[in-house]
């Protein structure tokens, strides 16, 4: 039985402090045929209800790595995230609190034992997408199963996440008296480089093209020593470069949008502009309104995350994301 789990705020238990921020994802994989899907359930016994895989960000935690880290230790499913998907916002009867569950597509990449305790999740389960309907414990999850149905109808499930990553913080151009393509990375721009490194383990990039100076390079490393990804330099992306030639980053970004693999372009603050201007091109109107359309354009370390549709043989965005490393 469904039950509705947007609940008004109760009256014996008022709003207090600030919002809960929880997250989570509907992991799934196609069944034999290729024309359904299955996604991936948890019981828990302490609620006796059926819902996703779930949970509350743990101290300086990014919603990415909470979702990714939520569902390995309930499922051992180690995943790859897709699209992001509509944010689940209710209040929690117990503390009147509001509480925003964001929640993204995922796809398993292998699965390993998990790790939350039988008295969390004591029973995983994958279920085609038509029966998880009947299935699922709350209503804001029965409205999830059918957004996801949809976007699978549609062929827009399956999507490609190209980033752009403005490199971390490094040292200042006027203190710094060698070349400008020697520039390095301060203490806290290395502390970024860390951060930005896990997050793009969220999506797995298997292909980077960044420009050959030093401060994108190193922002780079800690993801390149994780994962073993390799690295491909390209001169365009300089600043130098792009003073001379303005035009080459607009292809670098197109050939990633049209290449259908997990990417990530690393660059400098002048060059967003064009990185942009090429976005904009594959946005259908209604997205282009959600990038960013003036300077700075991203933040030292922010990455930008656009999910790329191929259903029509031309590259699509169909969803964006934003998120900061940490200072």
């Amino acid at each position: 039985m469904t039950v509705d789990q947007s609940l008004e705020p109760s009256t014996t238990h008022p709003q207090h402090g600030p919002p809960v921020l929880a997250a989570g994802v509907v992991c799934w994989r196609p069944l034999p045929g290729g024309e359904d899907i299955e996604v991936l359930l948890v019981h828990r016994p302490r609620y006796d209800d059926w819902s996703f895989p779930k949970g509350k960000l743990e101290a300086d935690e990014q919603l990415p790595l909470c979702a990714v880290r939520e569902l390995a230790e309930e499922t051992g499913v180690q995943a790859v995230l897709g699209r992001p998907l509509p944010t689940q916002t209710y209040v929690e009867p117990a503390t009147g609190r509001t509480k925003h569950v964001h929640y993204w597509t995922a796809t398993p990449r292998r699965t390993q034992r998990p790790t939350a305790p039988a008295s969390e999740v004591d029973q995983t389960r994958w279920v085609p997408l038509a029966r998880a309907r009947g299935l699922v414990s709350y209503q804001d999850d029965v409205a999830m199963l059918d957004h996801v149905h949809d976007l699978s109808r549609s062929r827009l499930l399956t999507t490609t996440p190209v980033i752009v990553l403005r490199h971390a913080t490094s040292r200042p151009r006027d203190v710094w008296p060698r070349a400008d393509a020697e520039r390095p990375l301060v203490a806290s721009g290395r502390r970024q480089a860390i951060s930005v490194g896990e997050l793009l383990q969220c999506w797995r990039p298997d292909h980077l093209l960044s420009s050959p100076w030093r401060r994108c390079v190193d922002t780079l490393e800690p993801y390149v020593t994780a994962t073993g990804a390799k690295v491909r330099t390209k001169g365009g992306l300089t600043e130098s470069e792009f003073r001379r030639h303005p035009d080459k980053v607009r292809k670098h970004v197109a050939g990633l949008l049209d290449r259908d693999q997990a990417s990530c372009l690393c660059t400098h603050r002048p060059l967003l502009d064009g990185v942009m201007a090429e976005l904009r091109r594959a946005c259908p109107k209604p997205l282009r309104d959600e990038l960013p359309d003036d300077d700075p354009w991203l933040a030292a370390g922010e990455i930008l995350v656009a999910h790329v549709s191929h259903r029509g043989g031309r590259p699509e965005i169909v969803a964006l994301e934003r998120h900061q490393a940490p200072r």
